[in-house]
């Protein structure tokens, strides 16, 4: 082989690798992860800035039309428990809305902390103190079983606890076909709610996640009244937890879903993760958010 046309070749491929870089920013592929397409955005600080969340609004909105037309994957949205506790009152409105479901997030090699031995309570007695209940409970979050993500997202999207799954909606848990009579579409009910939305959300319940989620992400935890009780298990993975995993429970969980978009407070970012290369995707978004930008003076840059 031609030692120069070697070079050359390579010199050629390193810039290419580059340039691809560049164009995906503000997101950072994880090159050395093989075991799924890894990838990071920073943030600031959560709760976003304002810039920053308005940017990854219009990021995720794109972002997901995308998915639904290439993959026919549907967003499905989860608020982590403490965050839905910092905004309490949007929470609690919103909540007929949105229809809350409880389940438990899991973080891998973490478990499910054991209750406050009799000591613990009697101690806390007698020093007149209050027991510390966080070190006691476990990460909980609620997935909106409503389907309608924009105004979920524009409530709580940036504030650090949301994750969203981007999955094909399982034909057992499809929705009736449900029209609306001319006659009742000025109601209030129609106007305040999306019952579409409602009714896809109540038959959501028939999906086969909530059961295997609870297989596959509660397989490393010990068997306890929340395991059992609760009805889906979500997992909250970092980047480090990507490259920690086993490439089997990484192939199980992206045959729950495809593509996995979780804000993360411990990488100070956002992390996105999925079973296909989306760098030409992220390219072209990305680049289509660039140009609008420009052209909308003076729009949000990022």
């Amino acid at each position: 082989m031609d030692p120069i046309a070697s070079e050359g070749a390579a010199r050629k491929s390193r810039l290419a690798s580059a340039d691809r870089s560049k164009e995906l920013l503000p997101w950072r592929r994880a090159e050395s992860m093989t075991k799924c397409f890894l990838y990071w955005m920073p943030a600031t600080a959560f709760p976003l800035p304002q810039s920053e969340k308005a940017w990854l609004m219009e990021f995720t909105t794109r972002f997901g039309a995308r998915l639904k037309k290439d993959l026919e994957a549907e967003p499905w949205v989860y608020l982590q428990y403490q965050t839905a506790v910092s905004v309490h009152d949007e929470f609690i409105h919103h909540a007929q809305q949105f229809m809350p479901l409880m389940g438990l997030g899991h973080r891998p090699g973490t478990d499910i902390p054991d209750m406050p031995s009799e000591q613990e309570i009697m101690a806390a007695i007698e020093e007149k103190r209050k027991l510390d209940i966080s070190k006691y409970t476990s990460d909980y979050a609620y997935w909106f079983l409503s389907k309608s993500d924009m105004p979920q997202r524009e409530l709580f999207q940036g504030l650090g606890g949301m994750t969203i799954l981007y999955r094909k909606p399982d034909p057992k848990a499809k929705p009736p076909d449900l029209t609306i009579p001319e006659r009742y579409r000025d109601h209030q009910l129609f106007k305040t709610f999306d019952v579409h939305g409602l009714l896809a959300g109540a038959c959501s319940m028939q999906d086969e996640f909530l059961k295997k989620s609870k297989l596959v992400f509660g397989a490393d935890m010990k068997k306890s009244a929340q395991t059992e009780f609760l009805p889906y298990i979500l997992p909250l993975l970092g980047t480090a937890n990507f490259f920690q995993m086993k490439e089997e429970d990484i192939k199980a969980a992206f045959d729950l879903f495809d593509v996995y978009l979780h804000e993360s407070p411990g990488d100070y970012g956002v992390v996105l993760a999925a079973k296909q290369d989306l760098d030409e995707t992220l390219i072209e978004l990305v680049a289509a958010m660039r140009q609008s930008a420009a052209q909308a003076e003076p729009g949000v840059r990022r």
